[in-house]
């Protein structure tokens, strides 16, 4: 089930799609690390869900399938509210792991498990329209950055044409790219 997009970035700003145009947001991300709803937050509309790989497939290829199923039931709950959510998977299972992800190019076995993980979350919460987009999180764009953006960005397009990307603000110089084919990278200002 291919959703349509809610989201398009003009200028490397952030509107939605409707039949005015769209409308400019103002991104204020909330980070959520737990999954958990609180009180507080009826009032926000973009969360940034933060994830380490390691709870989402803690060996190699093998996904906790209950945390994703409890995930998606989260984002269920953010669509409910009318609430958006920005997936932000921090790379790696171990210190050495994450520099290995962070030093390589797209074609490094640890990068492709990244990457793989990135998919597979995705493709389980794949009904959500609450999911907006990913995050690319600052070790994943340290060395090497248009190589595996490009190659993340190709994997998730398949099914997921309607996200859009991020990177923070103080991340934009790691990035020269994007060509046209790559344009729905949104900088986030932190």
């Amino acid at each position: 089930m291919k959703l349509q997009p809610l989201f398009t970035v003009k200028a490397n700003k952030l509107y939605t799609i409707d039949e005015n145009n769209g409308n400019p947001l103002n991104l204020e991300f909330a980070d959520i690390s737990d999954l958990q709803i609180k009180p507080d937050m009826a009032s926000g509309s973009f969360y940034r869900i933060i994830i380490e790989q390691k709870i989402i497939e803690p060996e190699p290829e093998c996904y906790d399938e209950s945390f994703l199923a409890a995930l998606r039931d989260f984002l269920k709950q953010l669509e409910e509210n009318r609430q958006f959510a920005v997936l932000h998977i921090i790379p790696g299972k171990t210190e050495q792991e994450k520099k290995q992800i962070s030093t390589s190019g797209a074609e490094d076995e640890s990068v492709q498990l990244y990457v793989a993980c990135v998919k597979h979350t995705a493709r389980r919460v794949k009904d959500c329209v609450s999911v907006a987009g990913v995050e690319f999180v600052s070790e994943f764009i340290d060395e090497n950055a248009e190589s595996k953006i490009s190659f993340l960005i190709d994997e998730l397009k398949v099914k997921h044409a309607q996200y859009v990307y991020f990177i923070k603000e103080n991340d934009k110089d790691k990035i020269s790219l994007l060509e046209d084919e790559y344009k729905d990278v949104k900088v986030k200002k932190k």
